[in-house]
């Protein structure tokens, strides 16, 4: 299973849409969105490590 699918069932558990982990992650929306939208070849590790 790839990150994003991961993340989406994470995302479901705790009831959060991507605005939501956006806030709690410390990152804007469009960082958030970036990653369903695009590779995460290019993406902060340090970020991943707060999910």
């Amino acid at each position: 299973m790839d990150f994003i699918k991961n993340l989406e069932k994470k995302m479901q558990e705790k009831n959060l849409n991507k605005s939501q982990l956006a806030r709690g992650m410390g990152v804007a929306p469009s960082t958030v969105n970036s990653w369903f939208n695009r590779s995460l070849d290019d993406a902060n590790v340090e970020i991943f490590l707060k999910i």
